[in-house]
């Protein structure tokens, strides 16, 4: 990135909290020794890949790379379908068929948006049965963009071709450790998670899900299912002085110019909630996909390993800009705020870039979270210099240090996807 991209980010960092400077009185705070970050590499420098996968750990792009080589009859729409039920096998507590579900596909048909939610989400009701709304999204998207073959068909491939033994990816082993008490209550979570007893680790498996025998209970109880569903005709118009009026436009899930106004949607949880997915093609059409939770009942659905989870009433944040140049893509998750994250990079004008140089810098550059009742900031002061962090200092507000803050995948018609090195995430063209 150049000198002068780099200044100008330092320079909107120090704007943004000086708003807030004014209400605290005095500095209470103890930051980390800054040490230097370890560069990952985050995108492709060539692909001619016919298909590029984007997961969240090798593990699972390895082994779903080998379905695609046995499954190569399937259409585009079909392989982002088969992609998005492996995902319950990679994260059972996660990409759940009752987690809520938001995807972007840009094909020729032009850019969608989906959300795919519990209707009675925000009312609180009492469940007869699992809302099923992971499922039901990709029913949806099969139908619109008329599939030859159906979600029985589809989940007969993944019984078929894959392996009869998955592994585990690092996120989920860890998952494991942190709840084995509480697995270990659930004799269908021992006999998959445990071996005598001892959970399963990374580089250990655990079974293939039956997927065919998950969408027969699907279709059981899909007339009970209420769902609601936005679409990109609902997403916000986000207002940026750098757009080309009439050539350009960013739209996102979420109304991220409330930032402007310092108004936050801090979440008190800050536990994994979020797991997102892509695949990307060589004629540019993509699949960008999130499913998310609010809580996991460590109950298994489906006469499977699946989770009970309910859903989060909180969209992931997700943005896309149009232009003549083609669709872009920015995507935040993980924390307690990740919209933030994403209004700080429109505020840096990450959105005039699309070389994947550029867009790695803005991902690698610090980030800041803005906390309150009291008004703090968390830093990633690991990632900074001493002379960001004494400017910091300067506005008088309390800082702490983190060692991560968030995590932000970004996609460019020019660079394809470039991911974050904050997180496990893996493209299949990074060998």
């Amino acid at each position: 990135m150049k000198d002068s991209i780099k200044s100008t980010l330092k320079f909107l960092v120090l704007a943004t909290l000086v708003s807030c400077s004014s209400m605290v009185e005095k500095l209470t705070e103890e930051v980390v020794p800054l040490k230097p970050s370890v560069q990952k590499k985050s995108y492709c420098s060539v692909d001619d890949s016919p298909v590029t996968l984007l997961g969240r750990d090798k593990t699972g792009v390895d082994v779903f790379n080998n379905f695609l080589a046995k499954a190569s009859y399937l259409n585009k729409t079909e392989k982002m379908v088969a992609w998005s039920l492996f995902q319950m096998n990679m994260r059972p507590d996660l990409a759940t068929p009752s987690a809520r579900f938001q995807v972007l596909t840009n094909t020729k048909s032009g850019v969608q948006y989906w959300d795919f939610k519990d209707s009675a989400l925000d009312m609180d009701l009492p469940k007869s049965s699992p809302p099923m709304t992971f499922l039901y999204g990709l029913e949806t998207i099969l139908k619109t963009y008329s599939s030859r073959h159906s979600l029985r068909t589809i989940s007969n491939m993944l019984d078929t071709h894959l392996p009869l033994k998955i592994p585990i990816s690092a996120d989920f082993a860890e998952f494991i450790d942190q709840n084995k008490a509480k697995l270990l209550e659930d004799k269908v979570f021992l006999k998959s998670f445990f071996k005598a007893a001892e959970q399963l680790r990374y580089g250990e498996s655990i079974p293939k899900l039956a997927f065919t025998k998950i969408i027969n209970n699907y279709y059981r109880f899909k007339n009970r299912i209420s769902v609601e569903v936005t679409t990109s005709n609902q997403m916000y118009s986000i207002d940026l002085p750098s757009l080309k009026k009439g050539e350009e436009e960013v739209l996102c899930n979420v109304d991220i110019q409330k930032y402007s106004q310092s108004k936050y949607e801090i979440s008190e949880d800050n536990r994994e909630r979020h797991h997102p997915y892509a695949i990307k093609y060589k004629d540019g059409q993509f699949f960008l996909g999130v499913t998310s939770i609010s809580n996991r009942n460590f109950r298994p659905m489906m006469n499977s390993f699946l989770m009970e989870t309910t859903q989060d009433k909180t969209s992931v944040p997700l943005c896309y800009k149009n232009s003549t140049a083609g669709i872009s893509a920015y995507l935040s998750f993980r924390g307690r705020d990740p919209g933030q994250y994403l209004y700080n990079m429109f505020q840096y004008n990450i959105h005039q870039s699309t070389d994947p140089m550029d867009l790695d810098q803005f991902i690698r550059y610090p980030r800041h979270l803005i906390l309150l009742s009291p008004l703090r900031v968390l830093y990633e002061s690991s990632r900074g210099t001493e002379e960001d962090l004494d400017k910091f200092v300067e506005q008088n507000i309390p800082i702490y240090h983190s060692q991560k803050l968030g995590e932000v995948w970004v996609y460019s018609p020019k660079s394809g996807f470039v991911i974050d090195d904050r997180g496990k995430a893996h493209l299949s063209c990074i060998k």
